[in-house]
């Protein structure tokens, strides 16, 4: 069996979307002949945490390395804070630098006493892939990059002018040396080849077949409310949820739907989220709107499986990867089968595509069409008590994990051929 050494910043228990990817990816390469040494620090930041079991894999060893800086999330203080903001100015490519030394100490140990035949990094952040290229020069092993979102573009950064200098040098030497990139939607691999004058892979990110499996076992009946449902992160400055609202306000005012008759639920995190309290009051959304932490990705899941229906925001935007951004969230609706109400002020981006040729829901650009949506499925809900949803099973099997694993190790095969 060959051997990949995954370069993994979250890996339980540090949780979220990032880590999701890397750990199903490593669940299932095993399968397609590859087996995953994984490499991540010992104790980190996260914003989200999860058990650390989750990340006990069959056949999948973990390297624990040393992480100097462990400054958290849930910082308390002025100076604390300020410090926060100085480390993550002053660290290029971003605040995880620190473990850069560790990793590839370590990453070269492993080599020399195991052998491995490939080194996949997975951002971000992108530390990872700075430390993997510095493995690739020491042991002249390949190297695949992963890039879930764009490095220097990333929407989240906003950096001043010295420092996107000094960024943008980083990534350009340092993507310049990876043997393949992969990514995880076709507009933003277009806009990284247009970039790195280069071919991109493309692997979306998927829903685990097993998760749903439990989930279908232990499903539960019926909600006395039409339910709604949201999970995961939402960026105030890019998704925009006031027409959905506005559409919610609309529907009740014409008595389509009775206030005792509707539940919506955000589970949701992240620094950018809207002021939910505000658009409470302005919506006359009392008793219908909840807002909830984040949970467990389990207990995300089995939210999201019992309710009526779930709702999700295209990227709003004008860069040309705007149209690229691909949530993990609509991969396990799909998975879960729950009918998509999906907001979104174009038709072509890559999840209006997804959720089209799947039949996974409803693309609504603007109030009538949300209206419509939601009216349907709650006359569904009125009439049957649960809703039913006739997806594309045949193309729906394409984004389970297992599939995207053999994608993966796909690549790595191709990678090393071309190695050798």
């Amino acid at each position: 069996m060959n051997r990949v050494l995954m370069v993994v910043y979250n890996w339980p228990p540090r949780g979220g979307v990032g880590m999701m990817r890397a750990l199903k990816f490593a669940k299932y390469l095993p399968q397609f002949g590859w087996e995953p040494i994984i490499i991540t620090p010992e104790s980190a930041d996260s914003q989200i945490e999860c058990d650390e079991s989750y990340g006990d894999l069959p056949g999948v060893r973990i390297i624990k390395t040393r992480y100097p800086y462990s400054w958290g999330y849930k910082k308390h203080g002025v100076i604390a804070r300020l410090a926060e903001k100085a480390r993550t100015f002053l660290s290029i490519p971003d605040e995880h630098i620190s473990w850069f030394r560790y990793a590839v100490a370590e990453g070269v140990k492993c080599y020399e006493s195991e052998k491995y035949n490939l080194i996949f990094s997975t951002s971000p952040p992108e530390t990872a892939h700075v430390i993997a290229r510095e493995l690739k020069k020491k042991t002249g092993i390949p190297w695949a990059a992963d890039l879930r979102d764009p490095w220097t573009e990333y929407h989240h950064k906003k950096d001043p002018p010295l420092r996107r200098i000094r960024q943008a040098a980083l990534e350009k030497r340092t993507i310049k040396d990876a043997d393949t990139i992969i990514t995880i939607s076709p507009t933003l691999a277009k806009f990284m080849e247009t970039k790195y004058g280069r071919q991109v892979n493309v692997i979306t990110n998927g829903f685990d077949e097993t998760d749903m499996h439990k989930l279908r076992t232990g499903a539960a009946g019926a909600n006395k409310k039409f339910t709604i449902t949201y999970a995961g992160k939402i960026h105030k400055d890019y998704q925009n949820p006031s027409i959905f609202f506005a559409s919610i306000k609309e529907l009740l005012s014409e008595g389509v739907i009775e206030k005792n008759e509707l539940e919506i639920n955000f589970n949701t995190y992240g620094r950018y989220k809207p002021d939910f309290e505000k658009i409470r009051a302005e919506y006359g959304l009392q008793g219908i709107l909840n807002i909830y932490p984040p949970v467990s990705y389990e207990n995300s899941l089995k939210k999201i499986y019992d309710s009526d229906a779930v709702l999700a925001f295209d990227w709003f935007g004008k860069r040309g990867f705007a149209g690229g951004v691909m949530p993990v969230k609509i991969f396990d609706y799909m998975g879960c089968g729950r009918p998509i109400v999906f907001i979104t002020d174009k038709s072509d981006s890559d999840m209006s595509r997804v959720i089209s040729h799947t039949r996974s829901g409803f693309l609504c650009r603007n109030k009538n069409e949300i209206k419509k949506a939601v009216t349907d499925l709650f006359l569904q809900f009125r009439k049957d008590g649960r809703v039913a949803l006739n997806q594309d099973e045949a193309i729906i099997q394409n984004f389970t994990r297992r599939n995207l694993a053999s994608n993966l190790a796909e690549v790595f095969y191709n990678v090393c051929k071309i190695h050798s």
